[in-house]
């Protein structure tokens, strides 16, 4: 008689869970996988049975601080979250992502199949992707657009046909860096090498064709930072990774930035599709008209969470008009230093959990896809289940996968 694997059975459950929220062809095809906020609920409930001690983590006594202060925010009246739904959504994610990287680098049964899993997602939504964006230039960009001017509708049937939303690539920076030390990695069957350097390649012309600045920075930030470094020596790793940021620094201004392009188009061939792409990054430079502009035009709207904050820095001033800029920045505004500091010490704390279990020649990858999640939390106000699930889960799950793979992939 067969025996029934409960905690198996429910790992199941989480790794489908996490599949449903990261897969936009699955949300835009069947209604109810597209209620986040169910899913979410039903995988914290998972995750609490599954495995208990997680409540024990210091990481979780700051995450439930910080579910007080947003629930009271809330309450309050003029609130930062909007909605209820939206108070559930936010501390369900941050428990799930957490309970997850928990989990999985806690057993090693299910790191394969999540990481399985995760790449066929991330592989199948690249591809859709590019290919609709094919017949319809910029629709990753027109997705949020629609749906920030209340057109929702509109924007579902893209995510019928596979298109990512927007968040989505903004969390794929966090996840090269795990992918190409497989590449590196010489104990592998060369296939299986070459797959992960595909998968690496189709992941940077989806986020080039996004139109995500930020993101793509930090894209080519991590790929060639991962190429560079080496898993033998910590100090010229390091000094290869400032000198690298110092390079890449210039970015950050938009006539820096635009100058490469301008070079760009002069090198690729004018009837080169790459050329319209050059053009699109460079329209959405110039535009300093959203919060999504240039990154000069950012840096007033940090301005303006700072300000916000030292107006009322204990408690904040509890402000739905914030939140378009930095996730950081916007919570100390908002919820003050009674909610600002559970919310970074609750990252500070998973980051140490987090630590202890990667493998110390995977350390510098680790430190480059989550250099890249809080410069993100920082410059952007992409708190969403891409962002979180990609850092602190696929990439540890990406880097004990590579310590101890498969026979089957090794040489």
């Amino acid at each position: 008689m067969v025996k029934l694997n409960i905690s198996g059975f429910i790992s199941l459950i989480i790794v489908v869970i996490a599949v449903i929220l990261t897969s936009s062809w699955l949300q835009g095809n069947i209604t109810l996988l597209s209620r986040g906020w169910v899913w979410l609920g039903l995988g914290c409930v998972m995750c609490l049975l599954a495995y208990p001690p997680y409540i024990k983590q210091k990481n979780n006594m700051w995450l439930l601080a910080y579910a007080a202060i947003v629930v009271l925010n809330f309450f309050m009246g003029d609130s930062y979250f909007h909605s209820i739904v939206n108070v559930i959504m936010e501390v369900a994610m941050l428990l799930f992502c957490s309970y997850l990287a928990f989990y999985i680098t806690e057993d090693k049964k299910i790191i394969n199949i999540f990481v399985y899993s995760q790449l066929l997602v991330v592989v199948a939504t690249a591809v859709l992707s590019i290919t609709v964006n094919m017949i319809f230039p910029g629709v990753i960009r027109d997705t949020v657009t629609l749906i920030n001017a209340g057109y929702s509708s509109k924007a579902i049937p893209f995510y019928r046909i596979g298109v990512c939303e927007y968040g989505y690539p903004h969390g794929i920076p966090m996840i090269l860096p795990g992918l190409v030390l497989l590449y590196k990695n010489h104990r592998l069957k060369l296939i299986y090498r070459i797959i992960a350097l595909s998968i690496v390649v189709l992941l940077f012309y989806l986020v080039f064709i996004s139109g995500v600045t930020t993101a793509l920075i930090l894209t080519i930030f991590g790929i060639l930072a991962s190429f560079f470094i080496r898993q033998d020596d910590v100090r010229k790793n390091v000094t290869r990774l400032v000198i690298l940021g110092i390079l890449m620094m210039p970015l950050l201004n938009d006539d820096a930035a635009l100058g490469v392009l301008k070079f760009a188009e002069q090198v690729v061939p004018e009837d080169n599709k790459i050329t319209g792409k050059i053009a699109n990054f460079e329209e959405t430079i110039q535009n300093s008209n959203t919060a999504d502009g240039t990154i000069q035009t950012r840096g007033e709207l940090y301005g303006m969470s700072i300000s916000g904050f030292f107006s009322n820095p204990i408690i904040g001033i509890n402000d739905k008009s914030y939140g378009e800029h930095s996730a950081i920045l916007d919570r100390f505004a908002t919820l003050g230093l009674l909610g600002g500091i559970p919310f970074l010490l609750f990252i500070l704390f998973l980051y140490k959990m987090i630590k202890q279990r990667i493998p110390s020649h995977s350390m510098m990858f680790f430190y480059i896809g989550m250099a890249g999640f809080l410069i993100m939390l920082a410059t952007k106000n992409m708190n969403n289940i891409y962002v979180w699930l990609y850092s602190i889960c696929l990439l540890p799950a990406l880097l004990l996968f590579n310590s101890n793979p498969p026979k089957f992939i090794r040489k």
